[in-house]
């Protein structure tokens, strides 16, 4: 998988791809039986995914062209989002970017309608003791340390009717909730990449499960 993606990284375009096109089927088919295995390994403790079947865990290889110019037309990762209220639901979500040098696991609700952030907010704020224990679980922390709060995943200052002194104010500052662990699986065999992935996903559960049980 990761032969093909570098190759990809260097030759972006669509006749290159064309004329690689068995490579990436070799490729996608491989990320696909890791997916199985995935999904697989994360229903037995997180049974709302375990209807999914892997190609549609598997987010497409193209990139959407539509509102972009000189864009290249292809992601150089291959990715999977889980979501445990369906696909098409809002949600916070299990998630994979499979790519040379920016492999990354977690969870989090990303792009989300302004309605739900503020429902999340509303929820941190209101039970703020809960979520602080999830985030300094010693699973959790090990893994991710904590959530992501850069400039692409937050607001300068607390959203209106928020004060600055609010102990939760630099979550409810978060526009995205978003979980991220990093792994160089360079020299990971298949079963011990698939085995650091659900580890992930299993102490992302906790998380997942506050931020989208006001979501319903």
């Amino acid at each position: 998988m990761l032969p093909f993606l570098k190759k990809l990284a260097k030759n972006n375009d669509k006749d290159w791809f064309e004329d690689h096109r068995d490579e990436y089927d070799a490729a996608r088919q491989a990320f696909e039986q890791l997916t199985e295995s995935i999904i697989q390994e994360t229903a037995t403790f997180d049974e709302s995914i375990a209807h999914y079947e892997p190609k549609k865990a598997m987010l497409r290889i193209h990139r959407d062209m539509r509102f972009t110019k000189n864009k290249p037309p292809y992601h150089t990762a291959f990715r999977l989002g889980l979501n445990p209220v369906g696909k098409q639901e809002i949600a916070a979500s299990y998630y994979l970017n499979f790519e040379p040098g920016n492999i990354f696991m977690g969870g989090g609700l990303v792009g989300a309608p302004t309605e739900a952030v503020r429902k999340v907010r509303e929820e941190i704020d209101h039970n703020w003791k809960e979520f602080q224990g999830i985030l300094q679980n010693k699973d959790f922390k090990s893994l991710f340390d904590d959530l992501q709060k850069t400039e692409e995943f937050s607001l300068k200052r607390p959203p209106q009717g928020y004060d600055e002194d609010n102990p939760a104010a630099d979550y409810l500052k978060l526009t995205d909730f978003v979980a991220r662990r990093w792994l160089n699986d360079e020299t990971l065999s298949q079963a011990e990449l698939v085995g650091e992935i659900v580890k992930s996903f299993k102490a992302a559960k906790p998380f997942l499960d506050f931020v989208n049980r006001n979501l319903k």
